[in-house]
């Protein structure tokens, strides 16, 4: 299994470091225009507040004033789940079903490995390639945000969002290792993970936008550790309990399904 993790590990290391890059890049980008705001946040807030409301919950700028450093981190921290979940969907998908996209499952599949421990290894892979993007965005919280508002204790609140960053990240995850297992076609597979990822986002806005029907919520990974959530209950055990139970879930059934799968040279 060992040499199965490290192949797939060095080949997981291009779209990764593009990815963790653009997370990188996106924290940058946020110190920059902070930065020059941070003493006028009450006219960002005032500008904010003419929008309406759905434009404000889609770019993640109306759970909590703008005008406060925690705002300033919630708004970043929106725009990373963003990124983190489109990786995390993308890699559960890319791990499981580049071999018969790039012609090397052959290669692959009639080594004296079952297919069982095959994807196991990739899963892992993909753990810990997830778990890298978090990282990556914490440190861009640490670097770039929180140095601009010392007296804030932003840094606490930055662990606790990581946290559930990664957590959601896991169920798009295994989302894309599901789509990737039962279906053939990569491009097909990438499509499902993608919409199954937007359906989220759509249900986490319409269960904000409606606000009586926050029930509801729990429909949807993206609204589980949402940077409000985590300020006002801290990081929930019974969602935490959920997200690591339908990873389990989902990588059991992955294994299966592409176990019993005919597979494409």
């Amino acid at each position: 299994m060992t040499p199965i993790f490290f192949k797939e590990f060095k080949l997981s290391l291009r779209p990764l470091v593009i990815w963790t890059s653009i997370m990188f890049l996106t924290a940058a980008f946020g110190m920059a225009e902070f930065y020059s705001l941070k003493d006028n946040l009450d006219v960002l807030m005032n500008g904010v507040s003419g929008m309406p409301r759905i434009v404000r919950i889609v770019f993640g700028v109306d759970a909590i004033p703008i005008n406060t450093p925690l705002g300033c981190l919630a708004c970043m921290q929106y725009f990373y789940g963003i990124i983190a979940f489109c990786f995390a969907a993308s890699t559960g998908v890319f791990v499981v079903g580049k071999d018969e996209r790039y012609k090397t499952a052959d290669f692959l599949y009639t080594k004296p490995y079952g297919r069982s421990l095959v994807i196991g290894a990739k899963l892992m892979v993909a753990f810990i390639d997830v778990l890298v993007m978090a990282v990556v965005s914490l440190i861009g919280s640490l670097l770039f945000l929180v140095p601009l508002f010392p007296g804030a204790n932003l840094a606490s609140a930055s662990v606790a969002f990581t946290i559930g960053l990664f957590l959601s990240s896991l169920v798009f995850l295994v989302a894309g290792t599901l789509c990737a297992s039962l279906l053939k076609d990569h491009g097909q597979a990438t499509l499902r993970s993608f919409l199954a990822l937007a359906l989220c986002y759509a249900i986490a806005f319409f269960v904000e936008f409606s606000g009586n029907i926050s029930f509801l919520g729990i429909l949807t990974p993206v609204r589980w550790f949402s940077p409000q959530a985590v300020t006002e209950s801290g990081i929930s055990a019974v969602y935490a309990a959920l997200a690591i139970a339908l990873f389990a879930a989902g990588a059991w059934h992955s294994i299966k399904s592409f176990s019993k799968r005919d597979l494409r040279a």
